[in-house]
């Protein structure tokens, strides 16, 4: 029998036992073929980064849980850190292993899936959306399951087709979107913001831009085209960048009166210059928070309710719409279809319409 100790996967065994006789140095043929296609296996799963190893025959839904985890947190990065799919997939794991760890993965149905909603509900604290998220992953663990050969297309199936949300069944429910802020509380908390932080909320306002877009701005990200500004976010600030998705953003005269100063300040210290690194810590992990921080202890000052940067982007956003309809708010939000198609014929019009909107309000 042949052995060989793989890198993260402790010993693989192949080769019935006695057909490598004892005192005979060459291996027989079959041992090294069995030999060569554990190696290939094992490469093919990502070599030196592959999960580790489940059994073949009998796999336990703990099994697929510990093999899944290490795959999704290998996976699921942006900026060297995990990404919320990860925690998905790591919060829908808990149950099913608490529950069901000694179970095969192959006997894991419907039944065990539905045990697992009731579970996430039980304590009533997550809401409806929140749940069918953890749904999503779970389906996603057993399609890669399915295609990692652990088990049976069969088995896969049955879990995927289960519906976790029908009417009858009750969850505590979220608004579908995020509230904007009330102009007047913006007001309000601007005279105890730093000036770099005024700054800031001004360009959310005449963009739409997502908050990590902002503290990530830097002067190589802005060229100007055609009387306008445009920027192109980098791969750090693209929230899209995973799906090959590029997000650009105008700005017309007003937004360009805010950024010039800080633009030129920026291009003083290097092309990869931040414009606004006063207000951001200098970890590349978690920049936005000096933002979001500066904001709640203007908030508390100014006597306001509490609002985050994220919800300029749809104050914002619903005053776009008002003028240029559903169209002008996503085409400045930098939503895009999932149909291919029709993502690819729109991209044009839906680029001229993001630089007459910057042109007439941003």
């Amino acid at each position: 029998m042949g052995r060989v100790r793989l890198p993260g996967q402790g010993d693989v065994y192949f080769g019935p036992a006695g057909v490598w006789p004892a005192g005979q140095k060459k291996p027989p043929a079959s041992v090294v073929k069995d030999y060569q296609k554990a190696v290939s296996n094992w490469l093919a799963r990502g070599g030196l980064e592959a999960p580790p190893l489940v059994p073949e025959e009998g796999a336990t839904c703990g099994d697929l849980a510990a093999a899944y985890l290490s795959y999704a947190e290998k996976t699921f990065r942006k900026r060297g850190k995990p990404t919320k799919l990860f925690g998905h997939a790591n919060e829908v794991c808990k149950p099913m292993v608490r529950l069901f760890g000694d179970l095969p993965a192959e006997c894991f149905g419907p039944q065990e899936s539905r045990a697992i909603r009731e579970e996430l509900l039980r304590d009533g604290k997550r809401s409806k959306t929140t749940v069918q998220q953890y749904h999503a992953r779970l389906k996603a663990m057993w399609g890669w399951a399915e295609r990692e050969g652990i088990i049976s297309q069969q088995a896969m199936l049955s879990v995927r087709a289960v519906v976790w949300f029908h009417p009858g069944i009750l969850a505590r429910e979220t608004p579908g979107k995020k509230q904007p802020v009330p102009l007047e509380d913006v007001e309000a908390t601007l005279p105890h913001i730093p000036e770099a932080g005024q700054a800031m909320i001004g360009v959310q306002l005449v963009s739409a831009m997502r908050p990590v877009e902002v503290v990530y701005l830097r002067a190589s990200d802005l060229e100007e085209t055609d009387g306008l500004l445009k920027y192109t976010a980098s791969e750090d600030a693209n929230k899209m960048a995973h799906k090959k998705i590029v997000r650009v953003v105008y700005f017309g005269d007003k937004g360009q009166a805010i950024l010039q100063p800080w633009l030129e300040a920026a291009r003083q210290e290097g092309p990869d210059a931040y414009l606004f690194p006063s207000l951001c810590k200098r970890q590349e992990s978690d920049r936005a928070d000096g933002y979001r921080l500066a904001i709640a202890l203007a908030c508390r000052k100014a006597g306001v309710k509490r609002w985050s940067p994220g919800r300029l982007r749809h104050t914002r956003s619903m005053e776009t719409e008002g003028v240029y309809g559903l169209a002008g708010s996503s085409a400045e939000l930098g939503h895009t279809s999932s149909n291919m198609t029709k993502k690819h014929y729109t991209h044009a019009l839906r680029d001229e319409l993001q630089r007459k909107i910057a042109r007439e309000s941003g």
